[in-house]
């Protein structure tokens, strides 16, 4: 599997058309608040999806930072 993370600079129409084999899959960042296949909006349709809860990381101590706790979202 190849997973193709992205900003939002990659938030284009050509990157969601052009076909790619099934093992390829889009993360982008969306910069535009698109209409989707069932005339609804994305920002509308993410709103209401429900919350992912992330991962804990344990972040090592560095000079002059002590060790921390952070939470992906």
């Amino acid at each position: 599997m190849v997973t193709v993370i992205a900003d939002c600079e990659s938030d284009i129409y050509e990157e969601f058309a052009t076909p790619r084999s099934a093992h390829v899959h889009l993360l982008v960042r969306a910069a535009y608040n698109r209409r989707l296949t069932n005339g609804g909006k994305l920002f509308a349709a993410m709103a209401v999806m429900p919350a992912f809860a992330g991962q804990a990381i344990a972040i090592p101590a560095k000079p002059g930072q002590p060790a921390r706790a952070a939470q992906t979202a």
